[in-house]
């Protein structure tokens, strides 16, 4: 239980994004359990919706690697 409560405060802004997912995911699910391919579709987008929201903290904090240039000779 500690340890629900400890993600939930570390990814306290992904946790609107992640229930809006998990309810989406209730409504789109058929009598059966399945899903439609349609509803899928919806779903995945809401998915990388949370993903991004998760990564983005990291994506600030992480250094930036410089590519070495190049230097190109003049044409003679």
């Amino acid at each position: 239980m500690f340890a629900a409560l400890k993600m939930a405060m570390k990814y306290s802004a992904a946790l609107p994004v992640a229930i809006e997912l998990i309810e989406e995911i209730h409504k789109a699910m058929r009598d059966d359990g399945s899903i439609s391919r349609k509803e899928r579709s919806k779903l995945m987008s809401k998915f990388w919706k949370l993903v991004g929201v998760v990564q983005a903290p990291h994506k600030k904090s992480a250094p930036v690697v410089k590519t070495a240039n190049t230097v190109q000779k003049k044409a003679t």
